[in-house]
């Protein structure tokens, strides 16, 4: 028991110095805290989304695919896209750091659960202590364990606590790293009032430009309206051209027209010659035809007269008949007479048909001759109309072979213009395509500008928001900083529990160069 008591005294001895040293080295602490606060800003508190960010954060290759595909897009700019590379970089180098710093204090934390569990089985080994809790040892035995439950649960805390502090040191860095980045007031006054005189030179240099572009456009359209009126000139000249052209081809086809239709006049006077020739067979065969019809009457009159003197006779010797008969009755002289009077009526009869007859085919004949003299005139009349015609083609044949020269000249004057003109054009389109490069040159400037004027717009206002975000960081740094002392004083009175019990150094091994405690 002596022994024991003794030994708890020496134990309770070393606490106390362990104690002191922990509230000296706990004061070094703050005073040099202080002295950072007043020279730094103290860092953010850790949240459990900045550790799910920092747990999902991309490849360094695969985020830098995704920024150049955004600023190929159009969506970012060049600066942007680079500030981000560089803000990636540094959270991917923090990212890695901090898995790393984890990982060793997985490892430290494994190792002294291994320490405690080989001392334990030491103890357990080394006293065989009895598990009657009324006596002392057993008391005290239950103090120890208690200790030990209680140490085991500081040293989680600390470990958590000392994971929070690196991670809060890092921010910090970043913070300071990033604060450092940021322009003074006097610099972003000096830099807006640059980008201001560049802005003011640009909008000076835009308005020139403009109104060279102005001016260049009025020339341009001057130029259009001359360039109209030649076109309106060209087109004229092609009409006369063309005009010419067609007079020339109507000329030249004229002698052959000529000759066709001299053609066709000399199958005509063939025809007409043919039609003659059968006409005059037509005439000879009808004067035949009248002097056999004259003949035929005449025949026709000897017979008549023969017939008349006949009956005359006839009539004589019935007179004298009737006078030496007298006596013969009058049946027998009427019927005589009867059919003496209509034998002399049926041969009158037939010879005024025929005379009636050859009168018609006389009167057919007399007509036909008569449409036949016209034919022969009309078409007389058609072959003096050919000749005339004939005649003019002739003379207009001459005057167009007298024309070909004049027509040729004004053709070939005609031609040289055209060319000088379509020369001219040309000259005027190369003008107008030197003007209309000259034009997308200045707008092309123009349009830079205008690029560079909503970059510096962009920048002025990335500014703008990184300020304000800054500002916010700080104002939420400052309203931490209550919070992060009072953690410091829970460390620091958890420091201070855990010194009154007394185990091996090496389980307050916290291995931090930056504050050095044991």
């Amino acid at each position: 028991m002596s022994n024991s008591r003794s030994q708890l005294d020496r134990d309770e001895e070393s606490e106390d110095g362990n104690a002191v040293e922990t509230e000296e080295s706990v004061e070094k602490e703050t005073e040099e805290e202080d002295l950072c606060s007043l020279e730094d800003f103290s860092p953010l508190w850790p949240s459990e989304s900045m550790g799910q960010e920092q747990a999902t954060l991309l490849s360094p290759e695969a985020a830098m695919e995704c920024l150049e595909q955004l600023k190929e897009s159009g969506e970012i700019t060049e600066d942007f896209t680079i500030h981000l590379k560089a803000k990636y970089t540094l959270l991917y180098q923090a990212h890695i750091t901090q898995q790393e710093k984890e990982q060793e204090a997985l490892l430290r934390a494994k190792q002294s659960m291994a320490q405690l569990e080989h001392l334990r089985g030491q103890l357990q080994d080394s006293e065989c202590i009895p598990d009657d809790p009324m006596t002392e040892r057993g008391h005290l035995r239950q103090v120890l364990l208690d200790h030990y439950n209680e140490l085991a649960k500081t040293s989680q805390r600390h470990e958590h606590l000392l994971y929070t502090l690196e991670s809060l040191q890092d921010e910090k860095q970043l913070v300071e790293k990033e604060y450092k980045k940021l322009p003074k007031p006097t610099e972003r006054e000096k830099q807006n009032l640059v980008l201001s005189e560049g802005c003011e030179v640009l909008k000076s240099e835009v308005a020139q430009r403009k109104e060279e572009v102005c001016i260049l456009h009025e020339e341009l359209k001057a130029q259009y309206d001359e360039q109209h009126k030649l076109d309106l000139q060209l087109e004229e000249q092609q009409q006369m051209e063309n005009q010419l052209k067609e007079r020339l081809a109507t000329l030249i086809l004229q002698p052959l027209q000529i000759q066709n239709d001299l053609e066709l006049l000399n199958i005509k006077l063939k025809t007409l010659k043919g039609h003659q020739s059968k006409l005059m067979e037509q005439e000879h065969t009808v004067q035949a035809e009248l002097q056999q019809a004259i003949t035929l009457q005449r025949i026709v009159e000897q017979e008549r007269a023969q017939i008349s003197g006949e009956i005359d006779q006839q009539c004589t010797l019935l007179m004298h008949l009737g006078q030496n008969r007298l006596s013969l009755t009058h049946k027998t002289e009427s019927a005589t007479e009867k059919c003496a009077a209509l034998q002399a009526d049926r041969k009158l009869n037939q010879a005024k048909k025929r005379q009636h007859e050859l009168l018609i085919t006389h009167d057919g004949l007399r007509t036909k001759l008569f449409i036949m003299k016209m034919h022969l005139g009309d078409l007389q009349e058609r072959h003096e109309r050919q000749k005339q015609h004939l005649m003019c083609l002739s003379t207009a044949s001459n005057r167009a072979e007298s024309e070909l020269p004049k027509l040729r000249k004004v053709y070939t004057a005609a031609v040289s213009q055209r060319d000088k003109i379509n020369q001219m054009l040309i000259q005027r389109d190369q003008e107008m395509s030197s003007l209309a490069e000259h034009v997308t040159l200045q707008q092309d400037l123009v349009r830079r500008a205008d690029i560079e004027l909503l970059s510096l717009d962009e920048k002025q206002h990335l500014l703008t928001l990184s300020r304000v975000e800054k500002c916010r960081q700080l104002h939420r740094l400052h309203a931490l900083r209550p919070a992060y002392w009072s953690m410091r004083s829970q460390v620091a009175l958890l420091q201070i529990e855990v010194g009154f019990v007394k185990l091996p150094a090496d389980i307050f091994k916290c291995n931090c160069p930056t504050h050095g405690c044991e």
